[in-house]
Formats: structure tokens, sequence, C-alpha cells
């Protein structure tokens, strides 16, 4: 279990994020340690939510430690979400009206374009992996914090951002691939139908997820419950 997450109530709102090591838990480790000082620091630069959580994740000094982590994170004021992420940590909307949407980029090799980034930059592609062809080193996801030695055939840790209003009452449901490998964003308003609050709403998607669905990774999650 190599996961890490961050919830903190802050002055103007709520920031939250997951991490998700690979090759060891040092890179999520620090992440999770660092990542609300590093947000607070990059308040005074960027004036966008979205931009704060980018550079915050950045900013994460991971140069000389081995290993990565994917990560999403999220600030939530009001009605107001910004998130960025980086691989294969996703944060999703599930309306109680029925409405969802994945608010995140996956980025594997699934994806065209970095699957393209990454071949051209000379990685060997053997789906779902990608190879340094010098070191025989490989990885599913095509952008993290950390893991520097893939840097040579197409890696980036430049994080995907987005923000928008959201229109209450619903949830949001940020999690590591062990949920989004066995779930889909459309699903999430009939699994949290009827949920009492978050704490109900995580025991159901957890439980689908490992007893029902068997995923076979890491599992963390956080559930926000915005609105009545």
């Amino acid at each position: 279990m190599e996961d890490r997450h961050v919830l903190v109530q802050l002055d103007n709102g709520l920031l939250g994020a997951i991490f998700d090591g690979h090759r060891g838990s040092s890179v999520a480790d620090l992440a999770a340690d660092t990542f609300a000082d590093l947000y607070h620091h990059a308040r005074s630069s960027f004036p966008e939510e979205q931009s704060r959580l980018v550079a915050a994740l950045a900013a994460i000094p991971t140069r000389d430690i081995t290993g990565g982590a994917c990560a999403v994170a999220f600030h939530l004021r009001g009605s107001e979400l910004a998130v960025a992420n980086v691989g294969d940590c996703e944060l999703a909307w599930a309306g109680d009206d029925g409405t969802n949407l994945l608010l995140t980029v996956k980025h594997g090799l699934a994806n065209e374009q970095e699957r393209h980034r990454v071949q051209r930059a000379g990685a060997i592609v053997a789906p779902p992996y990608f190879f340094n062809p010098a070191t025989g080193q490989g990885l599913m996801p095509t952008r993290s914090l950390g893991d520097h030695d893939l840097e040579g055939v197409g890696l980036i840790h430049m994080a995907a951002s987005v923000s928008m209003i959201l229109s209450p009452p619903g949830w949001i449901v940020g999690a590591c691939d062990g949920l989004w490998d066995v779930m889909r964003a459309g699903e999430l308003p009939g699994l949290l139908f009827g949920a009492a609050g978050a704490d109900d709403a995580v025991q159901r998607l957890s439980h689908e997820a490992l007893d029902v669905r068997r995923t076979g990774d890491n599992l963390t999650i956080i559930v926000v419950r915005v609105g009545l």
C-alpha cells in the first residue's frame, strides 16, 4: 500500500489530494508531507486556483528520490471546484440529479497524445507499459511526480487542470486507479443514491471496488458531499 492522501480545511475552502506511489512510497510520502505548504506558497504567485494546484504539484522536490507517484488534487470553495491531476489518479462529480462528469485526464498509453509523445522520445511501447530501452525500466502512467529516470523517453510531470462551477447537491469523488480501473464516473450517481453522508459513500464505493469487482490495486478514495 503506497498511497497517501491529504484533506485540509483552509480559510477559503477545502484542499484535498491523493498520491498513488509506485516503485516505493518515498515520493508519495514526500508529496503528502509538503503539498499543503507548497499550495500556500503558490497562492501568492498564481491568482487562479487550478494554476496554484499545478504549481504546488510541480514544486514537490522529487529530483533525488527513486520512484514516483500519480496524483490528483482539488480545491473546493463553495460550489467552485479546481482540479489538477498527473497520471491515473482521477476525480469525478456525481450530482444527485444523475449528472456525472470526469474532471481529469488519464495519462497513459490509451491516450493517443500521450502515446505519441513517448514514442517520439524513443520509448518502447508494449501496452499498457512503455519502457526505456537503455535501462529496461517501464511504467504505465506517462506523467507522474518523480520517475526522473524515464524523462528521456517522454515521461513528463506537468499536471492537467480544470475549474468549474458545480450544481449541488452531489458528490466529489477522488480516487487512485484502484477505483477507476473497475468503475466509471457514470456509475457513481446510482451507487451513491441515498448515501447518508461521505463516510457511507466511501464505504459503498470501497465495498463495490474491493468485494464485488475485486480490484487488484491499492485503493484510496476521498468523497466530499456538496450541498444539502
